[in-house]
């Protein structure tokens, strides 16, 4: 296996950690749940958007932010999809 491939199957195992992380704890996690889920009002910047933290996993995995909340609070299922990159079988 190339070395380009070993690291994007690192970074996206890392990041859906993060996110299922993230997501169980509750009361320890609110600011950043907020931030991931888009609540917090403010003004665009100018020009071209940088890809967000949150549509890589949505690309990768094919899933919505929803379906991947919800994954993400289900230990199980996160540890499922981490077990699927691992695998080879997820993207």
């Amino acid at each position: 296996m190339g070395k380009e491939k070993e690291l994007m199957i690192t970074v996206k195992c890392r990041k859906l950690q993060y996110l299922g992380h993230i997501m169980r704890n509750k009361s320890r996690y609110e600011l950043l749940q907020c931030i991931l889920q888009g609540k917090i009002d403010s003004k665009r910047s100018p020009g071209r958007r940088r890809t967000s933290w949150l549509a890589n996993l949505r690309t990768w995995f094919e899933k919505s932010s929803v379906e991947l909340f919800r994954s993400a609070t289900n230990i199980t299922r996160i540890s499922m999809m981490i077990a699927n990159i691992r695998n080879g079988s997820a993207h």
